[in-house]
């Protein structure tokens, strides 16, 4: 072996890292879709704000649609930016690469979700376990 080079994986190693970078590709994936359906649900809670307020004071709520709008913009944008990347990557796809996508991925929809825990206060006092869902 020449020095300086690294020693080839053995099959069964090979075929790990294989199987692990496709599994964090398919996650990844998988975020993206759950993503543009939370999008979607803040993009109808915008709009129901809209309406008149006769349907939220059974509810305890008075919502502005500008927040719900707001975090409906931000997922909408942060998840084409991370589609675009992992269409992007090659295939197949470098483990470290979508590796650090996924970890981008849950920091930033935690800070999404603590934004929309704060906004909600304590108007809907179980929103808090929704942590729970990125664990």
């Amino acid at each position: 072996m020449e020095e300086g080079s690294e020693p080839e994986a053995a099959p069964i190693e090979q075929a790990a890292h294989e199987r692990t970078a496709t599994l964090y590709r398919e996650n990844a994936e998988w975020f993206c879709r759950l993503r543009w359906r939370v999008a979607g649900l803040f993009a109808v809670i915008a709009v129901a704000a809209l309406a008149p307020e006769g349907w939220q004071a059974p509810l305890g709520l008075r919502l502005s649609p500008s927040f719900p709008l707001a975090v409906a913009l931000i997922l909408t944008i942060t998840n084409w930016l991370y589609r675009r990347r992992l269409d992007g990557l090659p295939r197949p796809t470098p483990e470290g690469a979508v590796h650090r996508l996924l970890w981008t991925q849950i920091a930033i929809d935690l800070l999404v979700l603590t934004a929309v825990i704060h906004w909600l206060g304590s108007r809907l006092p179980w929103t808090p376990h929704t942590y729970l869902f990125h664990i």
